[in-house]
């Protein structure tokens, strides 16, 4: 049996794949001929299309090399800062107490490394008040594991943001990961692809022996083998 709600978005996707075809002037006549709750859905689908390129384009633009050194290492906090200014992203943490936010900020300062501390301190100076609070979000996405040991745990509204961010972060990286390729950015495509990794899998660090430790556990529970290279 199939649901109502799942023939519509059929319907959606064969309809928006065939109307992108078209010119724009014929794609426009095809829309107009249509029943007016088809033409909302159409424009509604077009519109979340348009923010997702939004938010790939604001994360290549913040990606894109130097010119003067375009083979130049890319750091974690350089990839979280450019997803914290994405439109769809930014205003999870943009919309945070800021009471909540201060004692979190000053956790992470004290517990990740040295490296992440200076680099996401250098990255708030630049971000936009929005993006600011979002790029926090980020980092404690992670290094939760970490500062959960350390018997530290979010305020206020911030675990439900956290989650929200960490599932909209998670469909951003996906749009983002089959756009980088394309660029031929080494750098920022393996550094990218290295981030959203330690993202989906709760990691500060692919080195460090805690999280190679979580990462072996998670293989584990899912029946697979630790890689090892030869």
């Amino acid at each position: 049996r199939v649901e109502p709600h799942m023939a519509d978005d059929d319907w959606l996707a064969t309809e928006f794949s065939r109307l992108a075809a078209l010119s724009p002037k014929q794609r426009q006549r095809e829309i107009d001929a249509l029943p007016a709750d088809k033409r909302a859905a159409i424009k509604a689908q077009n519109q979340k299309v348009q923010r997702g390129l939004r938010d790939v384009n604001t994360v290549l633009g913040c990606l894109e090399p130097d010119e003067a050194d375009p083979d130049a290492s890319v750091p974690t906090v350089a990839v979280l800062a450019a997803l914290s200014c994405c439109p769809s992203l930014s205003p999870i943490g943009g919309e945070a107490e800021p009471d909540d936010l201060q004692p979190l900020e000053a956790a992470l300062m004290e517990h990740c490394s040295e490296e992440d501390a200076a680099l996401y301190r250098d990255a708030h100076e630049a971000l936009p008040p929005a993006a600011r609070a979002t790029l926090l979000l980020l980092l404690w996405l992670l290094y939760q594991q970490k500062l959960e040991e350390a018997k530290y745990s979010l305020r206020g509204d911030l675990p439900e943001r956290a989650d929200v961010l960490h599932a909209a972060a998670t469909r951003v990286a996906a749009k983002v990961q089959a756009a980088l390729p394309q660029t031929l950015w080494v750098q920022p495509t393996l550094a990218f692809f290295r981030t959203a990794a330690l993202l989906s899998n709760g990691c500060y660090s692919g080195d460090a022996p805690p999280c190679r430790a979580r990462m072996a556990a998670m293989l584990a529970a899912d029946g697979l083998a630790y890689p090892r290279l030869r």
